[in-house]
């Protein structure tokens, strides 16, 4: 349980890394999440291990999307995420917004230096002065649902099921008790051969027990040792076939009998000699006859309570809306070739299709000195520095419009710098237009 730094009558106040402190907070506990986490690359807080240091904008997204899975624990299945962030620049100079300063350690002084020279080389396929778009990256990763499995590759889940398919067994074995004449049956998964490549890359993905299974010969193998890669216990072997069941074909059948009856035999240790372990007992021989049809190239039926192994991702975040946070008074840039970046975004998280939501708290009196698109005339408008609106007009219409009392949801935009209009497309054609002219460029 975290221990909070600071409690009173009106708050609760934690100090310490993100990710350690949310940890040890309960599960749907938060109503809402406000966040602006370190931008990638542009600070170094001379904190060891702190977010933003990453060498690639993928590591980046990579730390996030850990972060915010904790974020979507404790948070409250109506509750909402507010997140703020920035943009970076692919190669930046060493003399940029990131690298060291004189407020930092020698250390961070090091990691720094280490940290720009690392982003002069082209990362990920992004060219020298690229922008990186890391706001739409993380919220695109954010969308995505999350792997929560061993195996974090994809490539190394459809390679090992690939192997298992065409080099390996999925098996189950019989044998008689000697203590008191029972049936004991179990699952094994291994793959036998000669090859040691084949067989360390199993084991690098996933490490288990792997050894000389039978010596050279006379026999068909010729000089050749015989090798075996094996799965050993059951919660080992139901985590593989969770693993690998999506991606198998030829033996993707098995995989389903194996992962049931591993699924029996927990249960067996839970039931012991009780009147229920009987018909646990049986099913077990049942999918272990079925099995052993199945590797004899034999067609079975699958009982009807058999179940496919859970899927092993957790859904991502829904993005409602990305909000374009406008900065009137912005940093000057630390190039002459682009325009002044006068926004960010702040992006708005749920984790339910249904979450609570007060619109009239956002509203604001709706004005406009134009008639509407349909024709109809609008009586006059008092100004914006009024705030109101004139008696007689009060049609009501959909989100981001009049409404009946006259008012309007939108989120606020304040309009950049380089002009006054509402318009994006308007301001994007005026701000082209300014660049050309000061290249000297003409249509």
């Amino acid at each position: 349980m975290t221990v909070p730094f600071l409690t009173d009558p009106d708050l609760t106040l934690y100090v310490g890394d993100a990710a350690e402190v949310l940890a040890g907070l309960p599960d749907e506990s938060v109503h809402c999440v406000v966040t602006s986490p370190p931008y990638w690359g542009l600070r170094d807080y001379s904190v060891e291990g702190q977010l933003g240091l990453e060498a690639t904008p993928e590591e980046y997204v990579a730390r996030m999307v850990e972060v915010f899975r904790e974020v979507r624990r404790v948070l409250r299945s109506d509750g909402t995420c507010w997140l703020n962030i920035g943009d970076s620049y692919a190669n930046p100079s060493g003399s940029g917004d990131y690298g060291a300063t004189s407020s930092v350690s020698e250390g961070s002084r090091h990691r720094s230096y280490e940290k720009r020279e690392s982003m002069r080389k082209p990362l990920g396929g992004l060219k020298p002065k690229d922008l990186v778009g890391i706001p739409w990256k993380l919220a695109r990763a954010l969308q995505e649902p999350f792997y929560t499995g061993r195996i974090p590759r994809e490539r190394d889940r459809v390679w090992l099921a690939a192997t298992i398919d065409g080099e390996g067994t999925i098996c189950a074995t019989a044998h008689k008790r000697k203590d008191d004449g029972r049936i004991r049956t179990m699952p094994a998964v291994f793959i036998t051969n000669s090859s040691l490549a084949m067989l360390s890359e199993a084991q690098r993905i996933w490490p288990t027990s792997q050894s000389r299974h039978l010596p050279s010969s006379d026999g068909h193998l010729g000089t050749l040792d015989v090798h075996r890669w094996i799965v050993h216990g059951i919660e080992n072997k139901t985590a593989l076939m969770r693993e690998l069941y999506p991606y198998l074909i030829v033996k993707r059948t098995q995989a389903l009998l194996a992962y049931n009856m591993l699924v029996l035999m927990a249960d067996a240790k839970r039931l012991g000699k009780s009147s229920q372990a009987q018909a646990v007992r049986d099913k077990r021989e049942l999918l272990c006859r079925l099995m052993s049809e199945l590797n004899h190239a034999q067609s079975v039926d699958v009982p009807t309570w058999c179940v496919e192994p859970p899927p092993l991702h957790e859904q991502g975040w829904w993005l409602r809306s990305d909000i374009v946070w406008s900065k009137p008074n912005p940093m000057p840039e630390s190039v002459t070739d682009r325009p002044t970046k006068a926004h960010e975004y702040v992006f708005l998280l749920t984790k339910s299709a249904r979450y609570y939501w007060d619109a009239q708290a956002i509203r604001e009196p709706f004005v406009s000195d134009h008639d509407s698109g349909n024709g109809y005339a609008r009586p006059e408008q008092l100004s914006r520095g009024g705030r109101g609106q004139a008696e007689g007009w009060k049609r009501p219409r959909g989100p981001g419009h009049p409404t009946l009392d006259g008012s309007d949801d939108r989120a606020p935009v304040t309009p950049t710098r380089e002009t006054q209009y509402r318009n994006p497309p308007v301001r994007a054609a005026i701000a082209a237009r300014r660049a050309c002219e000061v290249v000297g460029a003409t249509r």
